[in-house]
């Protein structure tokens, strides 16, 4: 999820984002990574006067970018697993840290079931 919570949250608000996490949460695997690179808060507010409805939107924020760590690991369900800094060679806007989460192995997956026991065939008569 590169360079783009900021427009989904310009677009659908808290809730858009929410559901956006909440999405990503789905469609990865148990045991499989989530790779999140979100804006600034400044950057946001840079951006913030390009319409009325984004500036709305933007008044309206609860869940800012430097909560989403918490967000992801307590309100949606992601483990934190890194964090990776940018190389410093890049241009100020594009120094973004990426965030690496992992969505945790199912509790059903953890604990091996026993093994059904096969059923007798009836037979055709």
């Amino acid at each position: 999820c590169l360079s783009v919570t900021k427009w989904v949250h310009f677009a659908h608000g808290d809730t858009g984002l929410h559901n956006l996490f909440k999405r990503c949460f789905k469609r990865t695997r148990p045991g499989g990574y989530f790779v999140l690179e979100p804006q600034e808060w400044g950057s946001y507010k840079k951006k913030r006067h390009l319409t009325r409805e984004i500036r709305q939107s933007v008044a309206n924020i609860q869940i800012r970018p430097e909560d989403f760590e918490d967000y992801l690991q307590n309100a949606i369900g992601f483990e934190k697993v890194d964090v990776i800094e940018p190389p410093g060679d890049l241009p100020p806007n594009f120094q973004r840290r990426l965030r690496i989460f992992r969505r945790p192995l199912e509790e059903e997956e953890e604990v091996q079931q026993p093994e059904a026991k096969p059923r007798k065939r009836k037979r055709a008569a």
